[in-house]
C-alpha cells in the first residue's frame, strides 16, 4: 500500500510540504478546485509550482474543475506521477485522458461517493488509476462514507475479473481506526490524520502497520 499525503487543510502549506517531503510517503496529493465544480477554490498553478519546486516527492494531482484540459496543460510541466480528473461533468473526457497519457503521465479517473462506478467501465482500459472518493469533494476532515468497503471490494473484484492492473486509490476521511475498510486499495490519500499530529512519520507508520 502506498500513501499520498494531502495538504489541503494545512495551516502552513510551505512548512508542511517540506515536512512531508522528509517522510516516507510516496506522493504529495494536490487538490485543485476552481470554485465552480465544487464551491471551494484552492491553489493556483504558480503557487503549486513555487511550493513544490525544491522537493523530491512526485505529485499526485487531483483536478476538481470544470474544464480540466486547460489545467492539465500547465501541470504536466511539474514533477507529476498522476493526474486525476473527475468522471462527472468533465468536458472532452477522452481527449483529456489521451493528452495526459501522451505526456507519459499516469491518468486517473475519480468518482464521487454517490456515482455508480459502473460508469467507469468504458474507460478502465484507458486509465491507470481509479480514485474513489470516501467523502464528498471540497473539504478535508470529513467522515468516510459507510459504503466505501463495499464499493472498493466490488471495483477490485471487477478489475480482477477483467484482468486489469488498474490501481485503486481512496481519498477522504481515512485514519488508523478505519484503515481496515480500505485495505484493498493500492493508494490511500491521507491528510488530516497526518497533519493534525506532532509527528508526521509516526502517523504514517501507523497507517502502514509499522
Amino acid at each position: 500500500m502506498k500513501i499520498s499525503a494531502s495538504f489541503l487543510e494545512s495551516n502552513n502549506i510551505i512548512e508542511d510540504i517540506y515536512k512531508l517531503d522528509k517522510t516516507d510517503v510516496d506522493y504529495l496529493h494536490v487538490d485543485i478546485m476552481d470554485g465552480n465544480w465544487v464551491k471551494r477554490k484552492t491553489f493556483k498553478y504558480k503557487e503549486i509550482k513555487h511550493y513544490t519546486s525544491n522537493i523530491s516527492k512526485r505529485l499526485d494531482i487531483h483536478l476538481m474543475v470544470k474544464k480540466p484540459l486547460k489545467y492539465v496543460k500547465k501541470y504536466i510541466d511539474l514533477n507529476v506521477a498522476f493526474i486525476t480528473i473527475h468522471l462527472e461533468d468533465t468536458i472532452d473526457l477522452n481527449k483529456t485522458i489521451n493528452y495526459i497519457k501522451a505526456h507519459n503521465i499516469k491518468v486517473g479517473l475519480s468518482i464521487k461517493p454517490e456515482t455508480n462506478f459502473e460508469s467507469l467501465y468504458p474507460y478502465l482500459e484507458k486509465i491507470d488509476l481509479v480514485l474513489l472518493m470516501g467523502v464528498n469533494p471540497g473539504y478535508g476532515g470529513q467522515k468516510i462514507v459507510d459504503n466505501i468497503n463495499e464499493r472498493l471490494t466490488k471495483l477490485k473484484n471487477y478489475l480482477n475479473t477483467k484482468k486489469l492492473n488498474t490501481l485503486i486509490s481512496v481519498d477522504g476521511g481515512i485514519n488508523n481506526d478505519n484503515k481496515h475498510l480500505v485495505s484493498k486499495a493500492d493508494i490511500l490519500v491521507i491528510g488530516s490524520y497526518i497533519l493534525n499530529s506532532n509527528n508526521y512519520q509516526e502517523q504514517i507508520n501507523k497507517m502502514r502497520g509499522n
